[in-house]
């Protein structure tokens, strides 16, 4: 595998760096996919019901049987009459029984609606409540990606200037990421534990450094934790990049251009 990990953020070296010693039996096309899945900018949670997403909330998403990504949810971001839409923070790494603390890393969170959602929900964040029955998802997408890559010349105020306030204010307590999959993409293996992280508090509350000792009562035998200190990408320096992009470089294809001017809103992926 010859992706440089000089190219990755915190989040994406560590998940590299996985993959290369816990996967490396696994071909190129499964460890991109892995890596394409694993850096998007949006999770699409199918399995979990929306009710059930609360400040706070943990969840689980595992890449492979030994590698898994842990996030949080920060606070309610938009919705329609079929999705709710969460911003989150990407705060953990585990491999095997290595637990790699990361610099909080911001994530879309997208589920489906149901019976016993809260409609008061729509006042913490962007939406059009009744008046947008679909497509919210990828009205947040659309923004998110515009203000990663700070792409002004798409920039159309009534199309997605709330959205992106809300982005904004959740970029002072979470870092963009340096590389990032501008799509919702399906998270299939997914776990939600009702507990929040004892370090970290939903916005407004200011982020804290990731942990470096182990939990109260850790079998530090057993399980080891580490943290990573890199420093944040700044926000409007991210590029989206594309599986395809990710292949060529698993192949070694060095004078591949990194992909970021296409208009993510107007496709999802994996819905």
């Amino acid at each position: 595998m010859q992706l440089p990990s000089s190219l990755f953020d915190c989040n994406g070296r560590q998940l590299l760096s996985a993959f290369q010693t816990q996967a490396h039996h696994l071909s190129d096309s499964i460890i991109a996919q892995a890596l394409h899945d694993a850096l998007a900018a949006g999770w699409y949670i199918p399995n979990i019901p929306s009710h059930v997403m609360r400040m706070s909330t943990r969840i689980k998403r595992r890449l492979s049987p030994d590698i898994s990504i842990h996030a949080f949810v920060l606070i309610p971001f938009a919705h329609d009459t079929i999705t709710n839409i969460y911003i989150g923070a990407i705060t953990e790494l585990e491999c095997n029984r290595t637990t790699i603390h990361v610099s909080p890393r911001l994530v879309l969170l997208k589920t489906l609606r149901d019976e016993l959602d809260n409609v008061s929900e729509c006042d913490f964040g962007w939406c059009q409540c009744g008046l947008l029955k679909s497509g919210v998802d990828k009205a947040v997408m659309r923004a998110l990606d515009l203000r990663l890559r700070q792409d002004d010349t798409k920039y159309e105020p009534t199309d997605v200037h709330k959205a992106l306030a809300v982005i904004d204010i959740a970029l002072d307590y979470v870092h963009p990421p340096t590389q990032f999959i501008p799509e919702f993409v399906a998270t299939p293996s997914t776990c939600v534990f009702p507990s929040s992280p004892s370090n970290l508090s939903p916005i407004p509350a200011r982020l804290l450094p990731p942990a470096i000792s182990p939990p109260v009562h850790q079998d530090t035998s057993a399980h080891s934790h580490v943290a990573c200190h890199c420093g944040p990408t700044v926000p409007g320096a991210s590029q989206a990049i594309s599986l395809e992009w990710l292949m060529s470089m698993l192949r070694g294809d060095k004078d591949s251009d990194v992909e970021g001017d296409g208009d993510s809103g107007e496709d999802e992926g994996k819905d």
